[in-house]
Formats: C-alpha cells, sequence, structure tokens
C-alpha cells in the first residue's frame, strides 16, 4: 500500500496534463487525468469532479462565489471556470465572473433571450448587462442559435430569423404604402417591428436593393441620426421640375442653383449639374445664380408703366430687395437698359411729337417732364434759399453753398436732393446763378427802400435845416444854431437813422452797408455843419441817390412845416407850442426851417419883428412872457395853433 506521501511524491513526478479535457480533445487516447486537490488531500478524477460540479449548481437556490464552489470541489478556482464553460446549460458565470449563476436562474434567463429575439432587435452587452452574465456565457447559445439558422447575428445585436422576415415585410409595406399614396416615408425605430436600430434599417434597404427589390428603384434614401427618410424619385422630379417651372415662368425670380443642388442633392451630383438642367429654360446665369428672364421682363414692364404714370421709377426697386446682391447690377443695367429703349419708342410713336431721352437721377430713373418741373423746384428753392440767407446775417456776404442748400430740402423730395447732389447737366451753376440773382433782387430792393427812407428822413431835413441856418442872420445866434444842429444831425439823427435802416433790413446790400461805415466813422467827431453837407452829399452821390433841386427843396420845406403844424395840434406844452409857432412863422418869411430848442425861442422872435405886424409882434412877444411864466391860456394855445395854421402853404412868402 502507498502512503500519502507517496501518493504526493508521485504526482510531482507525474508530467503536467491539460485539467479536464473536453470531448473535442478525446482522439488524443490520453487516460482521464487525475486532479490534484488544492487541499493536498488526495487525487480527483475528472468524473468525480464533473458529477459534484453538476449536482451542486442544479441544487443551488442563488448565485455562488466561484471561489467558494471550487473550495467545496476541493479543485483549482480554474477547474470550475472550465466546467462552467464545458456546461452552458447548467450554469452561467455573473457579470464580473466572480459568482456561478445556478441553473435554475440561468434556464430562466436563457428562456428570456429566446423570447426576446423574437418581438425585439437585442443588443447582446445590454441583455448580459441587464441580467448581470457575461457576454461569453451566452454566446454560446446564440452561436448554436445561429448554426441552426433560427437567429441572425448582427454588429453585436441579434434577433430571431422571423423577425427579421417580419422587419423586411413591414419595411416593404411602408414603401409599398408610400408609392401607393405618392408620398414619402421616414422609417424609424419607433414605427418598426422590433425597434431597430437607424443601422439596421439601412442595413435591411441595402439587403432588399442587393437581391433586386423594385421598391428600392423607386426611393432616395437618405439617413439621418434617428430616421431613415425614404424619399419617392417621383416627388423629387416632380418638386424639381415646380420648382424650375416657377423659376421659367417668373413667379420665382431666381434660384441659388447651390442650394437648390443641395436641397435636391438625390437628383444633382453638384450645382453644375443644376445649372445644365436649366439649359433648356429661359433664364440668365449669374455663377451660381439663375435669374428668370421672364421675372425680368416683367420688372421691364411693371417699371415703365410706373415710369409712364408718375414720371419716375427707382431701378433698385425690387430687383434690390430680391435678388442676391452679385447680380444685381447686371440686372439693374439690363433692365435700365431695356427700360430705355422701350420708353424711346414708345415716345417716337405716331401717337408722340417728339423724343426725349431720360435722366438718371441716383437710384431713379426720370421722365424728362419731372426732371424739369424738379429743376424748377429747386430754382424756386433757391430762391428762398437766397431770401432766408439774406435776411440771416445782416453784416454777412451771402453765398451759395450747395452743401447748405441741400439740407434745407424736403426730405420727401428725395428726387431733387438727388439731383443737386450729383451735379450734372450744370445744376449747380444754373442754382448759383438763380442765387446770386436773387440776392442782387433783394439787394436793389432793399437799396431802394435805403433810398425812400434816406430821402424822407434826411434829405428832406438836413438841407432845410441847412438853408434855414444859413439864413440866419445874426452871426453869433447862427454859429450857436449850427452847433445844435451839427450835434443833432450827427448825434441823433443820422445814428438813429443808420440804426433803424439796420433793423429794417434797408441797410442790407453791401454797398449800403460799406457806404453806412463810413458815414459812421465821419460823425464820429461831431463835425461842422458844412461837413456834415459835404458828407451826406457823397454819401448820398455813392448811393445814387440826387440831390434834391430847388422844387424839391420847396416840397421838404412845406412837408417839415405841414409836419409841425399837426403835431402842434397835439402839443399842450407852453413853451414848446411858443418854440414851434416861431419856427413856422420863421419859415413862412425865411429860406429853409430854423432847427433850434427852446432857449433860442425869444432870439428867433427878434428877427421876426420886421416881418410881423406891431400888432402880431406885440401878441407873440404876450406869448413868449407867459409860456416862461406858465400862465398861457387854453384859449391862447388855441390861439397859436390857429396862427400857425395859418401859415400853412405860405412858407415861401419870405423876402
Amino acid at each position: 500500500m502507498f502512503s500519502a506521501e507517496d501518493i504526493q511524491e508521485l504526482l510531482r513526478l507525474l508530467p503536467p496534463e491539460e485539467i479536464l479535457q473536453t470531448d473535442h480533445h478525446a482522439h488524443a487516447k490520453r487516460p482521464p487525468p487525475l486532479l490534484r486537490s488544492p487541499s493536498g488531500n488526495g487525487l480527483l478524477t475528472q468524473t468525480q469532479v464533473s458529477e459534484d460540479f453538476k449536482r451542486a449548481v442544479s441544487e443551488a437556490s442563488h448565485r455562488m462565489p466561484i471561489a467558494l464552489l471550487a473550495e467545496g470541489l476541493d479543485v483549482e478556482l480554474q477547474v470550475v471556470l472550465q466546467l462552467v464553460q464545458d456546461n452552458p446549460a447548467l450554469a452561467l458565470l455573473s457579470g464580473n465572473k466572480s459568482d456561478i449563476v445556478p441553473k435554475s436562474e440561468s434556464c430562466s434567463i436563457i428562456d428570456s433571450l429566446h423570447k426576446l429575439v423574437d418581438t425585439h432587435v437585442l443588443s447582446k452587452t445590454s441583455f448580459a448587462q441587464n441580467n448581470d452574465v457575461s457576454l461569453e456565457s451566452i454566446d454560446h447559445f446564440i452561436q448554436a442559435w445561429v448554426e441552426e439558422d433560427v437567429v441572425s447575428e448582427t454588429d453585436g445585436h441579434i434577433l430571431s430569423k422571423n423577425l427579421e422576415k417580419a422587419l423586411k415585410e413591414s419595411i416593404s409595406n411602408h414603401l409599398e404604402e408610400a408609392r401607393k399614396e405618392s408620398v414619402s416615408v421616414e422609417l424609424s425605430p419607433s414605427n418598426l417591428l422590433g425597434e431597430p436600430p437607424v443601422w439596421l434599417i439601412t442595413r435591411q434597404l441595402e439587403q432588399m436593393l442587393e437581391i433586386g427589390n423594385p421598391l428600392l428603384d423607386l426611393f432616395y434614401i437618405d439617413k439621418s441620426t434617428s430616421t431613415v427618410h425614404c424619399i419617392l424619385k417621383e416627388l423629387i422630379v416632380r418638386k424639381v421640375n415646380d420648382e424650375v417651372g416657377r423659376l421659367a415662368s417668373g413667379e420665382t425670380p431666381y434660384l441659388d442653383l447651390k442650394q437648390f443642388a443641395k436641397d435636391h442633392h438625390w437628383y444633382f451630383a453638384s450645382w453644375t449639374d443644376a445649372r445644365d438642367h436649366l439649359s433648356p429654360h429661359p433664364v440668365q446665369l449669374h455663377d451660381s445664380i439663375a435669374v428668370s428672364q421672364i421675372w425680368i421682363s416683367n420688372i421691364i414692364n411693371e417699371n415703365l408703366h410706373t415710369l409712364m404714370t408718375i414720371g419716375c421709377v427707382d431701378m433698385t426697386s425690387p430687383v434690390g430687395a430680391t435678388l442676391p446682391s452679385a447680380c444685381q447690377i447686371a440686372i439693374i443695367d439690363e433692365v435700365e437698359e431695356h427700360l430705355i429703349q422701350a420708353y424711346e419708342q414708345k415716345m417716337t410713336s405716331p401717337d408722340s411729337s417728339h423724343s426725349l431721352a431720360l435722366y438718371r437721377v441716383g437710384d431713379f430713373l426720370i421722365t424728362p417732364a419731372l426732371h424739369t418741373a424738379e429743376c424748377a423746384f429747386l430754382l424756386q428753392e433757391v430762391k428762398k434759399h437766397a431770401s432766408s440767407e439774406w435776411n440771416n446775417d445782416q453784416e454777412k456776404e451771402p453765398k451759395f453753398q450747395m452743401s447748405d442748400f441741400v439740407t434745407r430740402i424736403p426730405k420727401e423730395r428725395s428726387l431733387a436732393r438727388t439731383i443737386c447732389l450729383e451735379n450734372k447737366h450744370g445744376i449747380a451753376s444754373s442754382l448759383e446763378g438763380d442765387f446770386t440773382s436773387q440776392i442782387t433782387d433783394l439787394e436793389t430792393e432793399t437799396d431802394y427802400k435805403f433810398t425812400l427812407f434816406w430821402v424822407d428822413r434826411v434829405l428832406s431835413r438836413v438841407p432845410c435845416y441847412v438853408e434855414g441856418l444859413n439864413a440866419v442872420e445874426d452871426q453869433k445866434l447862427r454859429d450857436q444854431l449850427s452847433d445844435l444842429l451839427s450835434a443833432y444831425v450827427s448825434k441823433e439823427l443820422l445814428p438813429d437813422i443808420i440804426t433803424k435802416s439796420r433793423s429794417s433790413g434797408f441797410a442790407r446790400g453791401k454797398k449800403t452797408r460799406k457806404n453806412i461805415q463810413k458815414l459812421e466813422s465821419t460823425i464820429k467827431s461831431t463835425p461842422t455843419v458844412q461837413e456834415l453837407s459835404i458828407s451826406i452829399d457823397k454819401f448820398s452821390k455813392k448811393q445814387g441817390i440826387p440831390e434834391a433841386d430847388s422844387a424839391g427843396l420847396a416840397h421838404s420845406k412845406e412837408s417839415l412845416v405841414e409836419d409841425m403844424v399837426r403835431k402842434m395840434q397835439k402839443y399842450s406844452d407852453g413853451p414848446l407850442l411858443f418854440l414851434t409857432l416861431v419856427i413856422i412863422l420863421r419859415a413862412k418869411h425865411r429860406p429853409g426851417v430854423v432847427y433850434a430848442t427852446g432857449k433860442f425861442a425869444p432870439k428867433l422872435l427878434k428877427l421876426l419883428k420886421s416881418t410881423l405886424s406891431a400888432g402880431q409882434y406885440e401878441t407873440l412877444e404876450k406869448y413868449k412872457d407867459q409860456a416862461k411864466a406858465g400862465s398861457l391860456r387854453a384859449q391862447d394855445k388855441e390861439d397859436m395853433k390857429k396862427m400857425a395854421a395859418a401859415c400853412k402853404g405860405n412858407e415861401e412868402e419870405h423876402v
């Protein structure tokens, strides 16, 4: 008999053998191997270990750790793994390969797998993960089913042959229904039996195409991430023809052939194919843009109607708002050329008596009549502009500036504004000429008004005052009155006249402004009456104002006296009444009109003594004393006014 130590020594001397050979290695005719137990307590035969393993997994009610089962069988861990692999019908490995799935659970899992492949396209990996078994464990069954032609396997997915057949029938039914109804169809996991993934739907279609299914010849196939589009070729052709038809008829202005080819990529390999497809149709090609010739013709006709109706047409509308920028200029030029030709033909027809060319103004094409009207409007506006500039700054010489003029043109008169900005056909020169002409007219008008004002306020007074001064017999008194007149004219009369002329716009003219400035510098130093007379005469000559003749002086004197008589009727102040009466009486008997203040009234009265009756003089002496004393009665004042009125019209009765 051998002892345990002898047996162990023999095992060490035995050559290494493969543990538990499977049946397909039986032809090696090696004797059944003996398995050494890890505990070292003896040898185990393959048969015994296999029977113990089958009994353990058949009787187990829950999963067992592989290490625990190996320990119970007193074999190496690798032996248990090999037993699981050799007996897939009895047990499966868990997903992490650390547990044994017992027979009861394994059968349930395999049965579930068998049922699922009849109704779903199943991912092997997902099924293994969902059931927490290793993929290798279930692959044994799957491979057997594939060999038996019960299941199809593709890219890690399985489905029964029955389901695969039903899927193809479902796809065919969808395609057939789409063909009958002349529509496209979308094949997606949600509307097909078994919820097949998109890639599998595509593969099924490819297989149907390979076997020559006639339905597939009727569709274009386009795959996305979530669905497979089956587009009926008939629809594509119809849609292409519809779009081309709308383009050819002018309903569609243009087609972007690159986008057109992209939208119908099943029909056109490139945009150049789309271009070639359009060659028989009435279109213009501008690189990859096809423009309808009918649409262009319609635009020409519409624009011609607009032109004949309102006299102008915007050449950028609707081209600019419709066509791509790349072809706008060429189309606009073509439309303009044909529009000009059509207009000229219409205007030179037997019904027309003349032929006129159109004007291009900015983006607008306008008729000669409208161009004339717009230019007439501008010429009227430039006159208003000239008047405005004339009145704005009295010291500034108005000059025509196109930029300033354009800003005052109303926004709604865009044509007129553009005509100015483009400055064609000499419009700027015409506007400047009319501006200058208007300024000249305004200057002439204001110079005339100034002349009237100057004659009325200066020439009708100063010469009379000078003549009256020169007629004063008393030298001393004459000198005093001369100083008074000089101060009045240089400090009051002329400055007041100049101020009022400027405020009234009478001094706006260039010549008048210049002459007034010189006159102002002359009167600053209070010149003598003689110097003032000379300056006034020079000023009048420069202004083109003729000096008054004797008849004119007589008329001026008459007007002055009448004015004093009229004003005297309103006076109530005694000294003022007396002074005015003395001046009027003096004017009646002597040349001119004396300019004097109240203090000179007594002296002027003495000069009248020789020309008045004793009674008149005595009465005036009485009025003088009463005026000085402030004791004039109302009746006295009325008598003084009547005495002055009696002199009216008799001023020239002087010696």
